[in-house]
């Protein structure tokens, strides 16, 4: 079966929220499931492909930023 996902790589900083449903992100050779309630992120420059399930497609929102302050902030919650 084709999958059907998106693969990125952007020049800023992308934060997932999803708010409803389920997917997978893989980035780095490794593969993480996402779903309600969850937060993913998406380094600059690094090639990130994300998909929604089939049987729970994800909902979610997303905010891009960037700017000299961005990598320490995110460090600071955690990615």
């Amino acid at each position: 079966m084709e999958r059907l996902g998106l693969t990125i790589s952007i020049d800023h900083w992308l934060l997932h929220f999803v708010v409803k449903g389920n997917g997978i992100v893989q980035v780095e050779n490794m593969e993480y499931e996402a779903g309600a309630a969850q937060i993913f992120a998406i380094r600059p420059h690094q090639i990130t492909y994300y998909e929604a399930s089939i049987s729970a497609p994800w909902e979610y929102f997303y905010i891009g930023f960037e700017g000299g302050w961005a990598p320490q902030i995110m460090k600071d919650i955690g990615f």
